[in-house]
């Protein structure tokens, strides 16, 4: 096998937490702080990014380290911890699966018409994904998600580049800068940092995704596993920027806002590249942001039932034979709640949005405290342990999100 080859084949996990992460919180909620706000918000993408990034890594390190997933790294750490995060996992699973979703069913409906409603779209999608996913698992994420991202991130570089040439900053009919003291202001704030750049419920999918990757590439390095998961991250970093700055060259300024309903929100969403790029690259725009969207909904669908089978095995273990069969019946169920879901909300995609991402930044500085204290145990190899620069950039991680936390419950709830 040549470099080339067995680098491509040593990636996997982190374009996987790519595929779930380049979803809502870049095509939509960074788009819309560019949108609305301009560049005034690029400074909570740079220090979300950067101060959770310890708390994502330490997923895949942890299965590297030991061979186990994160959520046994919980177990060993207290029945406190682990229940702790299913009772996270089962508060947010329906209301996220429904919320990617409604994106890929709104960008559904821009490509193929509307001969189906946005909800018919979504069960549609679903039942694709479901299908994908009993007949695949693992390997249909592995093989699809590569060329998925590569797709959006070269259009989307190529919009910014254009939309920045043909900026006009004294076109600007309205400015409008971030208001520290408006409810609804502080609220998107929140929002837009809860996924940035994801949940950090994604730590233990990465642990899951690493371990199944390293049964199908035995000879897997964990210095190729290291590169693979930063080649995601930051990548999907860069990536929040390119949407903000969509948003920030294309609408900000113009007096319109990103619709709340998932179709028009899709429309003006693909409509802010085909501006830039010229109407001939109206398909190659939507294609690539309906198959990242679709990746996420894939993604979402299979890390849900794959944390509670791999949850069940290890509460259960008699019943640890029947972890395939446990994760089959959570891909129905999770499809099924996620529908239920969408058909009472679908026609507010904002606020579906935002409540998702508030809770997963509320509870983001628990998750991050549980994966330190994962790290740092006792069965931990030293040389996988927290160096002492990674426990700083911890603390001002742990300070940031308990004090937005406590910062958005005072002055909101």
């Amino acid at each position: 096998m040549s470099k080339t080859q067995r680098f491509i084949a040593s990636l996997g996990p982190g374009l996987l937490y790519a595929g779930a992460a380049v979803g809502v919180s870049h095509l939509v909620q960074s788009t819309r702080a560019g949108a609305e706000y301009g560049w005034a918000l690029v400074w909570a993408v740079i220090a979300a990014n950067a101060l959770k990034y310890p708390f994502f890594e330490f997923g895949p390190r942890y299965a590297l380290a030991t061979g186990k997933s994160l959520l046994e790294g919980y177990l060993k750490l207290g029945k406190w911890a682990f229940v702790l995060f299913m009772f996270i996992t089962f508060g947010t699973m329906f209301t996220i699966q429904a919320t990617v979703t409604l994106v890929t069913a709104g960008l559904a409906g821009i490509l193929l018409g509307d001969s189906l409603s946005t909800n018919q779209y979504a069960v549609v999608l679903l039942i694709i994904c479901t299908l994908l996913l009993l007949r695949g698992r693992y390997s249909v994420l592995d093989k699809t998600i590569k060329l998925v991202i590569i797709a959006l991130s070269v259009t989307s570089l190529i919009a910014l580049i254009a939309a920045a040439y043909n900026y006009h900053p004294e076109k600007i009919l309205v400015e409008r800068s971030f208001d520290w003291s408006s409810v609804a202001d502080i609220t998107f704030l929140i929002a837009l940092m809860g996924w940035m750049p994801a949940p950090i419920d994604i730590a233990v999918w990465h642990s899951l995704w690493t371990i199944e990757k390293a049964k199908s590439n035995p000879d897997l390095k964990v210095s190729e596993a290291k590169r693979d998961f930063h080649i995601g991250y930051w990548g999907t970093a860069i990536l929040a920027l390119i949407f903000l700055g969509l948003g920030a060259f294309g609408l900000y300024g113009s007096g319109e806002e990103m619709p709340a309903q998932s179709v028009p929100f899709a429309a003006k969403l693909i409509s802010m590249y085909t501006n830039q790029l010229g109407s001939w690259s109206f398909y190659i725009i939507a294609i690539a942001a309906f198959t990242t969207m679709f990746s996420t909904t894939l993604t979402v669908l299979d890390a849900y039932p794959r944390t509670v089978a791999n949850a069940g095995r290890l509460m259960f273990p008699k019943i640890a034979h029947r972890e395939v069969r446990m994760y089959g019946i959570m891909v129905f169920a999770t499809a099924i709640g996620g529908v239920i879901i969408l058909f009472f909300f679908s026609e507010n995609m904002k606020a579906l949005i935002q409540f998702a991402t508030i809770i997963s930044f509320v509870t983001a500085p628990l998750l991050a405290l549980m994966n330190y204290l994962v790290m740092s145990g006792k069965d931990i190899p030293a040389a996988f342990k927290p160096n002492l620069f990674e426990k700083l950039v911890c603390l001002l991680g742990g300070i940031f999100l308990v004090s937005f936390s406590i910062f958005y419950v005072v002055k909101v709830l």
